[in-house]
């Protein structure tokens, strides 16, 4: 499937997300959040509420759910296009796939695929995710206000998404 073929599909997904989970229409972003520390889930989840984005948290743990954050045990893989970016930690097995379908990654620094995860540099359109140093959810919340800053220029965010599809 060609780029522009793929940014069609990962559109009419990302309606078909809203729709699904009754989400905000008016949130721009759908972001999937595979998080495996519990500790750092709970803490982390009561801050995504105020967001402007769309959550759907992948866990079998009882948490606080918002307007804007859904949690799943699982998510429908033929939907997975349309999500923006996949918020996980070093525990990931699936997130190839997940790059595959241009869905950029959020994830540590010491992630198994670190030899090919570079930090995005808009001044140069370089780089394929962005990347957290602490296991804490301070460090995971600047890498996603970064993304989310990020996301304002669809020229950046296009060619993130081109740079990840390349890898």
């Amino acid at each position: 499937m060609g780029f522009s073929q793929l940014m069609k599909e990962k559109k009419k997904y990302s309606k078909l997300i809203k729709e699904e989970y009754d989400f905000p229409r008016k949130n721009k972003l759908n972001w999937l959040v595979v998080l495996n520390d519990k500790d750092l889930l709970v803490d982390f989840v009561d801050a995504l509420w105020s967001l402007d984005a769309n959550f759907v948290v992948v866990t079998d743990f009882k948490l606080k759910t918002f307007k804007n954050v859904c949690l799943k045990e699982q998510i429908k893989r033929e939907m997975s296009v349309g999500f923006d970016f996949i918020l996980c930690d070093d525990d990931i097995s699936s997130l190839w796939d997940y790059m595959n379908e241009g869905i950029i990654p959020i994830t540590s620094k010491n992630n198994h695929m670190s030899s090919i995860l570079k930090e995005f540099d808009p001044i140069r359109n370089t780089g394929n995710c962005f990347l957290y140093e602490g296991n804490n959810k301070w460090s995971i919340f600047y890498a996603l206000i970064r993304y989310l800053e990020n996301s304002k220029f669809s020229f950046d965010n296009k060619n993130l998404v081109k740079n990840v599809l390349e890898v």
